[in-house]
C-alpha cells in the first residue's frame, strides 16, 4: 500500500508507480541473477500501451498533396516543394507573392513573376552542373532574391545552404567549405567582403543582383521545368536543404534534411495552421534558423503574400505589419518576440492581427499567453517543438487557459514518434523524467561529413527494425493527459 498527499500527486499516477514497483519486484524474484539495470520497470501490457501512445497520427502525405495540387500532375513532375509551388503559381498567377519594403521603395512580385524568375535561375544552375544532393550556398540578405534563390535551388533538384551574413566571416567560410558547396549565390559586396577576410579559397560566386547575371538569366525560358531537364530527377530521399547548428561543442555541424521530411512537415503545417484562410505572413527570421521554413513556404504554397522585413527591422517591422495588416494567415515567431508583441500592440490590434500564432525555439510563457488571450480569445496559440534534426517541428500543443505553470510541447505530428526513454532505451514509467527520442518521417539524413557524430545522435530504433531515432539530449515527461512536458537539457 502507498500513502500520498492528494494535493501533490494524482491517484492514477501513484497507482502506475505502484504497478511499476510490483513489476520490478516480480522480475527480481523471477531473475535473481539479473543485473538491476536490466529489470523491466513496466509490465508488458503497460509497456505496449506506452509505446502505442508515442505515435502521432498516420497520414498519407503523397496522396494528400497530389489531391491538393492536381496541377502538378499535368507537368509529369515528381512530388516536391518546387512542383507544388509551380502548381500554386499556375493557380494564382496574378496574386501578390512577395512584398518587400526597403529604402528605395516597395518591391512586389506576383506568383507568375516569382515562378518565372526562379525557373530561369534554376536553369542557370542546371547549366552549371548542379543536380541532386549537390549544395548551393545562399549568402544573401532577406530580400526577393533570397526567396527566388531558395526556390531555384529546389527546382534544380539541388539542396540549399542558407547563410546569415551577420555571422563571423570564419564561421561562414567554414560552412561553405565544409558543405562542399559548388557555387555561392550572393552579391558582390557580401561575397567580396567575406573572401577578403578569410584565407581559404571559396567556391565561385553567381552574383544574382548583377546586371550581367540578370541578362544571362533572361535568356533562359521562364516556363515550368520538366523532369527531363534535371541532371538527376528529383526524389523524396534527396536533400532539400542543409542548416548548420552549433550544438554543445560550438563547432558547426550541417543537418541534412530531405525532401520527404520537408514535405511531411509542410503538409502537416498546412492542415494545422490553415494558411489559406488569411492574408499572408511575415518573413523576419534568419533563413539560417529553420523556423523560417514555416514563414517562407506555407504562405507561398497557399497563394498568399510573404512580407519580407529588412535586416534590423525584424521586430519593429513585425509590429508595424501587425498594426497595418488585419487577418494575417499566421505569425511564426519565438516566445521572446511574442512577449514583446503582447505588450506592444493594443488589444484591438491583437484581436484583428491574426488568429494563429506559432511559437517555438524556447519555453513559452503562460503569462504572455494569458495576456494575448484576454484581447483575442479566439486566437490559437500553438507551441511548436522540434530540433533542426527533425525538420522545424515534431510536436505541437495549443495553449489552454488551464495552463497555469508551464505550457507543454504536446504530442507528435503526422508520421512522427516521440519516446521518453531511460539510459537503456526503455520507456520510463509514465510521469517519470527521461530523455526525449524522435523517430519517423521528419528525421534528417544525419550530419554532413560527421559519421561519428551522426552515429552517436541518430541511433538504431529499438522498437522498429531497420529504422533510426534521434537522441535529442532534452529531458521530458508525459503528463497524465498524455501531453509531453519539456524539462530542459
Amino acid at each position: 500500500s502507498l500513502e500520498f498527499d492528494a494535493s501533490l500527486f494524482e491517484a492514477a499516477r501513484v497507482e502506475g508507480w505502484s504497478q511499476a514497483l510490483v513489476s520490478v519486484l516480480t522480475a527480481m524474484v523471477a531473475q535473481p541473477e539479473a543485473a538491476v539495470a536490466s529489470l523491466p520497470m513496466l509490465a508488458p501490457a503497460v509497456r505496449a500501451e506506452v509505446l502505442a501512445q508515442s505515435y502521432g497520427p498516420h497520414a498519407d502525405v503523397a496522396q494528400r498533396l497530389s489531391s491538393q495540387y492536381p496541377e502538378r500532375l499535368s507537368h509529369g513532375d515528381a512530388l516536391s516543394v518546387a512542383s507544388l509551388f509551380a502548381a500554386q503559381a499556375q493557380r494564382t498567377p496574378t496574386a501578390r507573392a512577395l512584398a518587400y519594403a526597403h529604402e528605395g521603395g516597395l518591391t512586389e512580385l506576383t506568383f507568375a513573376q516569382l515562378e518565372a524568375q526562379s525557373n530561369q535561375l534554376a536553369r542557370a544552375l542546371i547549366a552549371r552542373g548542379l543536380g541532386a544532393d549537390q549544395r548551393v550556398a545562399l549568402l544573401l540578405r532577406r530580400s526577393p532574391q533570397m526567396v527566388i534563390s531558395m526556390l531555384a535551388v529546389l527546382k534544380a533538384g539541388a539542396a540549399y545552404l542558407p547563410l546569415d551574413p551577420e555571422y563571423p566571416s570564419a564561421r561562414l567560410a567554414f560552412m561553405i567549405t565544409d558543405s562542399g558547396a559548388s557555387v555561392v549565390l550572393s552579391d558582390d559586396r557580401l561575397y567580396d567582403t567575406l573572401q577578403a577576410s578569410v584565407e581559404q579559397a571559396l567556391p565561385p560566386v553567381l552574383n544574382v543582383s548583377a546586371t550581367q547575371t540578370q541578362q544571362e538569366l533572361g535568356a533562359y525560358p521562364a516556363t515550368v521545368l520538366n523532369e527531363h531537364e534535371l541532371l538527376v530527377p528529383r526524389a523524396l530521399e534527396h536533400l532539400a536543404y542543409i542548416i548548420y547548428t552549433s550544438g554543445s561543442t560550438g563547432t558547426p555541424k550541417g543537418v541534412c534534411v530531405t525532401q520527404a521530411g520537408l514535405l511531411n512537415y509542410l503538409s502537416w503545417a498546412q492542415a494545422t495552421y490553415v494558411p489559406e484562410a488569411g492574408n499572408g505572413t511575415a518573413f523576419n527570421l534568419s533563413a539560417a534558423f529553420d523556423a523560417s521554413i514555416t514563414q517562407v513556404y506555407l504562405p507561398l504554397l497557399a497563394g498568399k503574400t510573404l512580407h519580407l522585413l529588412g535586416v534590423g527591422d525584424e521586430l519593429q517591422g513585425l509590429i508595424a505589419l501587425m498594426q497595418r495588416e488585419q487577418g494575417l494567415s499566421f505569425i511564426k515567431t519565438t516566445p521572446a518576440i511574442f512577449n514583446v508583441l503582447a505588450t506592444s500592440l493594443t488589444p484591438e490590434q491583437i484581436r484583428h492581427s491574426t488568429e494563429v500564432l506559432v511559437l517555438g525555439g524556447e519555453a513559452l510563457d503562460v503569462q504572455s499567453c494569458a495576456l494575448w488571450r484576454a484581447s483575442a480569445p479566439q486566437a490559437r496559440l500553438m507551441n511548436e517543438y522540434g530540433p533542426t534534426e527533425t525538420v522545424v517541428g515534431c510536436a505541437i500543443y495549443q495553449a489552454q487557459e488551464s495552463d497555469r505553470v508551464s505550457v507543454p510541447i504536446g504530442r507528435a505530428i503526422w508520421n512522427t514518434e516521440l519516446y521518453v526513454l531511460d539510459e537503456g532505451l526503455e520507456p520510463v514509467v509514465p510521469g517519470a523524467v527521461g530523455e526525449l527520442y524522435i523517430a519517423g518521417a521528419g528525421l534528417a539524413r544525419g550530419y554532413l561529413n560527421r559519421p561519428g557524430l551522426s552515429a552517436e545522435r541518430f541511433v538504431a530504433h529499438p522498437f522498429v527494425a531497420g529504422q533510426r531515432m534521434y537522441r535529442t539530449g532534452d529531458l521530458a515527461r508525459v503528463r497524465m493527459d498524455g501531453e509531453l512536458e519539456y524539462l530542459g537539457r
